[in-house]
Formats: C-alpha cells, structure tokens, sequence
C-alpha cells in the first residue's frame, strides 16, 4: 500500500489524500495520429487507474515517430510533486533513468526523453516498470507498471500487424 499524499489543485490548495491498495487493471494500447507529411505518429500507452475511483494516477506514452529509428519516452504523473528531484524509470532490477520534469499542466506534470536502444531492448522483453517521484513531503512514491502487452503493441505499430 502506498500513499500519493497531498494532491494541489489549481491555485495550490491541498484538494485529496489518495491512499492506494490496488490499482485499477489496464494494458498497453495504442493511438495514432491522423498521417502527417512523414506518416502516421502512434502512440503506445499505458494508463495507471486509482481502482477506487477510476482516476488516473499515471500514464506512460511511447512515441513512435515514422522518422525516428528510436521512440520517445513520455510519464504524466500527477499534480503535487517534489519537482527538483524529476522521474526515475527503472524496468525490472535493471539501471534507473533519471528524467527531468518538464512542465506542468492542470492535467498532471511531464517528464520525457529520448529512448536508447538499451531502454527499448529492456521494455520489449522486460516484465515491468517502476516510474518513481517524490510528493510534496519528499515522501518516495513508487508505481508498478506491467510490461505485458507492450511487446507485441511496439511491433505492431513499428512493423505492422502479425500476419499470422
């Protein structure tokens, strides 16, 4: 069980203290955006649910850009963040990335980066994800994300259907 803590609203007023037991089931799925001049952008995704109320808590995007050889790694976390201290994303036991939030939005706050191919490897056959911050009481806040599905998602929008 962990706590999210102190959520701030919009003028920075403590608005809910969310304490989570279990997260609310979802997958890997995928969005594309209508073709551009360099094709069809997709997006895969994954969205972290509060299993009480059916808010998200997180989400995290790969971009999958018909010009970019690798993907873009993108983490909406929620509002009320120790923001100096940014995201670490670890797959599985493997070695952390440090990323730096970058804005924040009513929505929730971004942190993103560029994907080496290591990172990609370690997703495509890794088990999950850990994406990890601080509230506002520099409290850790650490949230599993299943990897099943993205696999098969990634190389569907990468190299097209299975024909099998």
């Amino acid at each position: 069980m962990f706590a999210i803590g102190c959520l701030i609203g919009l003028f920075g007023v403590c608005f809910a203290t969310l304490a989570v037991a279990e997260q609310a089931p979802s997958a890997w799925y995928t969005r594309c955006e209508e073709p551009t001049d360099g094709g069809t952008v997709c997006n895969i995704e994954h969205k972290t649910l509060l299993k009480a109320t059916g808010q998200e808590l997180l989400r995290v995007t790969v971009k999958v850009d018909p010009g970019s050889v690798l993907p873009a790694l993108m983490i909406r976390t929620p509002l009320g963040l120790y923001l100096p201290d940014g995201v670490v994303f670890k797959v599985d036991d493997g070695k952390t990335v440090d990323l730096a939030l970058q804005t924040c939005k009513a929505e929730g706050c971004y942190a993103g980066s560029s994907m080496t191919q290591d990172l990609l490897a370690a997703l495509m056959s890794g088990e999950g994800v850990t994406v990890s911050f601080k509230n506002l009481t520099k409290k850790d806040m650490d949230i599993p994300v299943s990897l099943e599905g993205f696999d098969a998602a990634y190389r569907e929008v990468r190299f097209g259907p299975d024909p099998g």
